[in-house]
């Protein structure tokens, strides 16, 4: 499924008509393998809003009552009678079998439903991985690419590669007053070590944030290359016409997959000193780290601090204390548990049944003369070890065992080690990592 344009949900006014009002959303949405379509929600903006909130490019859905309609003829920019302007859905569509489009009316018991995983059927989840049927042009191994890059500028092209690693997803205010979302990727493959592609647009940037590093193979379509107004060089960068499809089935996708599968990952990793070697810092030290400036990415700050534990609000709300992940793509799937039915909702995980389970995932504070560190995250088995017990004896606890649990452990000594890491597509990005915590 994509989203037609931006903003989204569309207002209008009947010119004809005082008093009658409503709201439009538009979609498009691919049938089977071969096929693409249009459908136009109209209702209440209220309900239209309710309906389409949770729906993103690439879900699975269910469509009822839609009414089908001649695919117009080409038009202009001009508004209709009813002040809503024309719509040329021939822009966005490929070469259509039939001149069939849809209308979806929600005062007639018009909907769209996101599936489940589970609830889809396999020839249906086929779709998503299906190489986009727009666009034009070969699909560029990203080596190639890095070597025709200044030729190719002012282009659109097709390239494909694996995930590296994502930036921070940010919203930023345009001089006209809209807010645009921003994120950066970098994708490589056997013959380049890495090459930034810029995602603009909320859906765009929902998708990337599913994004697994290291193991996404990604194709993204009409991406387009201009020149860098700061640095003069060539960059990347998605329009409203780029789709991306992860794990698309190609044959690139496949020599992706067997070059990801011999692939070292240890040397990717920053190189971290044995735990007993880390010097001494204090908790200001590692925060001055966090907020310092970088040059370069990887590896930025390592070291042992004996402080106290001031936060370990075992007997907060469950959610804040436990996720649940897909053990394949570590994806968080919603709180609470029963609602997920047991089943990864990230459409871009490999395993398309793969079920989820339980870890921690605790906000901890630590405190010695100095300062203190804020919300340090503590995760997996050095949870366990730190709380004493494994998340599924956990889950079993009253309250008050829980909050017994907390006093026991909160305000007392501990050791800690941790590690700042800066990102590589993003030099303000930086991560703390606990990597030992020790009760002394």
């Amino acid at each position: 499924m994509k989203r037609c344009k931006a903003p989204d949900i569309k207002e209008w006014t009947s010119k004809k008509n005082p008093g009658m009002s409503g709201a439009l959303q538009r979609f498009i949405i691919r049938t089977s393998v071969e096929n693409w379509t249009a459908v136009t929600c109209w209702g209440p903006v209220g309900q239209l809003n309710e309906m389409t909130e949770d729906l993103h490019v690439g879900d699975s859905v269910s469509i009822r009552n839609v009414r089908p309609k001649s695919l117009p003829e080409p038009v202009n920019s001009e508004e209709n009678a009813d002040g809503v302007r024309k719509f040329d859905v021939r822009s966005y569509l490929p070469p259509l079998p039939s001149d069939t489009i849809y209308d979806l009316d929600m005062n007639n018991n018009g909907q769209i439903n996101t599936l489940f995983r589970q609830d889809s059927r396999p020839e249906i989840l086929a779709i998503t991985r299906a190489p986009p049927l727009i666009g034009s042009g070969n699909v560029f191994p990203l080596g190639l690419l890095e070597t025709m890059l200044a030729s190719l500028v002012g282009k659109g092209v097709n390239l494909i590669g694996i995930v590296k690693e994502k930036g921070r997803a940010t919203v930023l205010d345009t001089k006209y007053g809209s807010r645009v979302h921003k994120m950066t990727v970098r994708l490589f493959d056997q013959d380049c070590s890495g090459l930034n592609i810029t995602l603009w647009g909320e859906e765009h940037t929902f998708m990337a944030g599913r994004f697994i590093s290291f193991q996404t193979t990604v194709l993204l379509s009409e991406v387009r290359i201009s020149k860098d107004s700061r640095t003069g060089l060539p960059s990347l960068a998605s329009t409203g016409k780029t789709l991306i499809t992860a794990y698309p089935h190609l044959p690139a996708a496949v020599t992706l997959t067997s070059f990801l599968t011999a692939l070292d990952l240890s040397k990717y990793r920053p190189v971290v000193p044995a735990i007993a070697t880390l010097n001494r810092v204090s908790c200001r030290a590692v925060r001055e780290a966090m907020q310092s400036q970088s040059a370069c990415s990887g590896l930025l700050f390592a070291g042992r601090a004996a402080c106290y534990l001031t936060a370990f609000n075992l007997d907060g709300p469950l959610e804040r204390l436990i996720t649940f992940r897909c053990e394949t793509c570590h994806v968080k799937v919603p709180f609470p548990f029963p609602q997920t039915r047991n089943c990864c909702s990230n459409s871009f995980c490999p395993q398309l049944y793969q079920a989820v389970q339980p870890s921690f995932d605790i906000l901890c504070n630590f405190t010695d003369g100095s300062g203190t560190l804020s919300n340090v995250r503590l995760t997996g088995a050095l949870a366990e070890s730190a709380v004493g017990m494994t998340v599924e004896e956990f889950l079993n606890l009253s309250m008050a065992a829980r909050e017994s649990l907390k006093w026991d452990k909160l305000f007392e000594v501990v050791d800690i080690a941790v590690t700042v890491t800066v990102s590589e597509v993003d030099l303000f990005k930086k991560t703390l990592e606990l990597i030992d915590l020790i009760f002394l």
